[in-house]
């Protein structure tokens, strides 16, 4: 957040996570949403490229904002305002297609045409961030674990490259990340997680296909 944002927080209690816990798509749960500084922010991470991330958007803000108002609803229906943190919807990418370093992508992009109105009712954007390596260089020098993690998958395409299975450049990579300090902490703690995040992510790639 202080990376994306140009800020210094430092009290990790004043962020309050509010990750849904049935947003399952595709069978995997991948977002992570909190509030914070009269914000609710939603951060995804993607390796496959989509124009249809901001609908996706939609539908988990409408869902966030739902449980937001739950314990004040029946305030809908009152002549005050019923005030509400402001959306901020961040991607994540790496995947191998190529695409630029930030781009927006807009909800009214995917309306069918409408010659009769000129704006639309509803609107959600989405903002991209490339985070392979290389890419956004600011933004990875202020955030170690990013730039780290975008060592990491370069390592795994690496020797994918060289045609080792998957399984195999998966592992090695991670064994030589920990030897090299990248990731080194998390890999450490968590090997057998992160190696199955990598593969089922894999898997996902291969079932869109």
């Amino acid at each position: 957040y202080n990376a994306l944002n140009g800020t210094d927080y430092e009290d990790a209690a004043e962020l309050e996570v509010c990750t849904l816990e049935n947003a399952i798509y595709m069978g995997m749960k991948n977002d992570v949403s909190f509030l914070f500084d009269s914000e609710m922010n939603l951060y995804e991470h993607q390796s496959s490229f989509s124009p249809n991330l901001p609908l996706r958007g939609l539908f988990y803000f409408s869902s966030l904002y739902k449980e937001y108002i739950e314990p004040v609803k029946h305030r809908l229906y009152t002549a005050s305002p019923l005030h509400i943190p402001f959306p901020k919807y961040v991607v994540f990418y790496n995947g191998t297609k190529k695409e630029p370093e930030r781009q927006e992508l807009k909800l009214s992009d995917l309306f069918l045409e409408n010659k009769e109105e000129t704006t639309p009712s509803l609107e959600c954007a989405a903002v991209v961030l490339n985070i392979n390596l290389g890419k956004n260089r600011e933004l990875m020098e202020k955030c170690r674990p990013l730039k780290e993690y975008a060592e990491f998958i370069s390592i795994i395409r690496k020797y994918l490259s060289e045609q080792m299975d998957f399984g195999n450049a998966v592992n090695k990579a991670v064994d030589f990340c920990i030897h090299n300090g990248i990731l080194a902490d998390i890999l450490q703690k968590n090997r057998s997680e992160v190696v199955d995040m990598i593969l089922t992510e894999y898997d996902e790639e291969e079932f869109r296909r």
